[in-house]
């Protein structure tokens, strides 16, 4: 998510004074968006001040923050948790509830949902345990970011030309979802 960037790069006493009063119970995402400002920039002012966050670190963490970690778009993570990922929530006095996801939720959806997780995109020692499956998945999806030979180019504008979706490609080619949805933007391949 972007935020528009805050022109004056000096803290405010007003952007100091909403900070304290909102750091320890919002998301960093809605103080992010009132204050316009990176999340880095917020995490160092709180530092400074030393200001806490009060959402307990064994619920897990926001969708937010969730998504910086696994560079999994933030509104693919809340359609992971309508699919039935588990989760936490936490209030906070009269604010809305707060949804966070544990590592052991996360890797536990990610196990049964494979094919819909690039994890070449998720660096190791992020969300931590790690499970041993996720290294061995890893090197599996980094090996099918091997070039395409022109043959397989064909098949995938005969396949899209009849209709195929990318899902239905990649089980065809053996390769993932991301890697098939690259190729048919990279080669400008449409349906017919």
């Amino acid at each position: 998510m972007k935020t528009a960037r805050n022109s004056n790069h000096f803290w405010t006493e007003e952007d100091i004074i909403f900070l304290k009063e909102h750091y320890a119970t919002s998301t960093i995402k809605y103080v992010m968006q009132k204050l316009g400002r990176s999340s880095s920039s917020i995490y160092h002012k709180a530092h400074k001040l030393h200001l806490k966050r009060i959402i307990p670190d064994d619920l897990g963490l926001t969708l937010y923050e969730l998504s910086q970690l696994t560079n999994i778009y933030y509104g693919t993570l809340s359609k992971f948790i309508q699919n039935g990922m588990s989760y936490n929530t936490f209030t906070c006095g009269t604010q809305k509830k707060i949804i966070l996801v544990t590592p052991e939720y996360f890797w536990e959806y990610a196990k049964d949902h494979k094919d819909s997780i690039d994890f070449s995109k998720i660096q190791p020692l992020t969300i931590l345990p790690e499970p041993e499956w996720f290294y061995e998945y890893r090197k599996i999806e980094k090996n099918f970011r091997r070039n395409y030979s022109i043959t397989e180019i064909h098949k995938i504008q005969y396949l899209r030309s009849k209709g195929y979706t990318c899902q239905q490609i990649a089980k065809e080619l053996g390769r993932t979802f991301y890697s098939i949805r690259s190729a048919v933007h990279r080669y400008s391949i449409k349906k017919e």
